[in-house]
């Protein structure tokens, strides 16, 4: 078997492991709390995902490229930055809501955890340690299995909440990472030295987050919190098949950054393997929706419809790679941009008449779209291989 095989099968494993605890914990909060309890949860859990991207600055992707390139680099800068940044916004956050206080601090923290192990999987993914970021998110499925089976259990909610916290935190120190990890002083010189390049990865990705989940922001404005969640169950099973972009485009980058060969046939690749995973999605969603959420079957036709634009996110997922390993990030910044005010726009004219269905052609529409922009800049990408 390959190292490149192996790497690829440890590292799916481990991810398809973490989503099945966190899809558990999702199952079981999804037929436990009633919907507008519910409804709540996934908003929360969209705003902290936003601070979460916003916190980040751009700091983990620019790491892995730069680490793939030189043995030594500044990592302990931007971890301490992004740990600020993301507590300032978590307070922020906590002072401007003031309803669910205790699920505001709860998830906060739970997501400064989720912060820290971001950076550290930068860091092994540019050192090629791939087993380092398995080990800890298969750990990390072990205590969302456990917590929710708590859960079920009807133990106390803080307790099992409690127990998971520290766990994870226990799981970040463990994991022996901290003989990999090269080492520097603190400095506030890297914001200046990196501010324009991790100020359009940042933008890209805050743009990215924006466009996944502003869909769920004006399903909230127009319509209400039960159909709400009805929409988010549909997105939280079409989530399951991001874990291959996600392994693909974790191995991806720090090879591309050494080797800067892009080539059409992956492209076709991607594509291919995205219509494999939507006629998976597509064909298996009545049976999803009826077996785990029996009191959202309209989540069905949702899933088919977002299904469809599977082969268009894994090749936008490869350009959108390339591009950064590329030092093309404005083309990633410029496609995602437009991603989002496509999406936007049509959610904003029809989710009013539509509904639900209108959200999700909305999306379906734009990933298309975004495909074929990502596809006219290819010829970039080659002309800055050639400079």
């Amino acid at each position: 078997m390959s190292p490149l095989l192996k790497t690829f099968l440890s590292l799916s494993s481990a991810e398809m492991a973490l989503r099945a605890g966190r899809f558990l914990f999702f199952l079981l909060l999804a037929n436990t709390l009633e919907s507008k309890v519910f409804g709540e949860y996934i908003y929360l859990i969209s705003l902290f995902t936003l601070i979460f991207v916003i916190s980040d600055f751009g700091f983990s992707k620019l790491i892995t490229k730069e680490l793939s390139k030189r043995s030594h680099y500044d990592v302990y800068s931007p971890l301490i930055f992004r740990l600020i940044f993301f507590i300032t916004l978590t307070l922020i956050t906590f002072i401007f809501l003031h309803q669910s206080t205790l699920l505001i601090l709860v998830l906060g923290f739970m997501f400064f955890l989720d912060a820290i192990a971001e950076m550290l999987y930068s860091i092994y993914r540019a050192q090629g340690k791939f087993h380092y970021e398995a080990a800890i998110k298969r750990l990390l499925s072990l205590s969302y299995l456990l917590v929710t089976l708590m859960l079920y259990l009807k133990i106390e909610i803080s307790l099992a909440v409690t127990l998971f916290i520290i766990i994870f935190f226990y799981l970040l120190i463990l994991v022996p990472h901290h003989k990999n990890i090269p080492t520097s002083k603190i400095s506030f010189k890297f914001l200046k030295h990196v501010h324009k390049e991790s100020f359009i990865l940042l933008s890209a990705a805050i743009l990215t987050i924006a466009y996944l989940r502003i869909d769920i922001f004006m399903i909230e404005y127009f319509l209400d919190l039960t159909q709400l969640s009805t929409y988010a169950i549909a997105s939280k099973i079409i989530e399951l098949s991001m874990i291959l972009p996600m392994v693909i485009s974790s191995i991806l980058l720090p090879q591309m950054v050494k080797s800067k060969k892009i080539k059409k046939t992956h492209i076709l690749q991607h594509f291919t393997i995205g219509i494999i995973v939507a006629s998976i999605f597509y064909l298996v969603a009545p049976y999803l929706t009826e077996l785990l959420f029996p009191t959202y079957h309209q989540s069905t036709e949702l899933i088919k419809i977002l299904a469809i634009g599977l082969p268009f996110l894994m090749i936008n997922n490869y350009i959108f790679t390339a591009f950064i390993a590329h030092d093309l990030s404005k083309f990633f910044l410029f496609t995602t941009a437009f991603m989002l005010l496509s999406n936007g726009f049509l959610n904003y004219l029809y989710i009013p008449t539509f509904g639900l269905q209108a959200a999700a052609y909305s999306t379906l529409f734009t990933e298309f779209v975004g495909a074929l922009i990502a596809l006219a800049l290819l010829p970039k990408l080659h002309t800055a291989r050639k400079g």
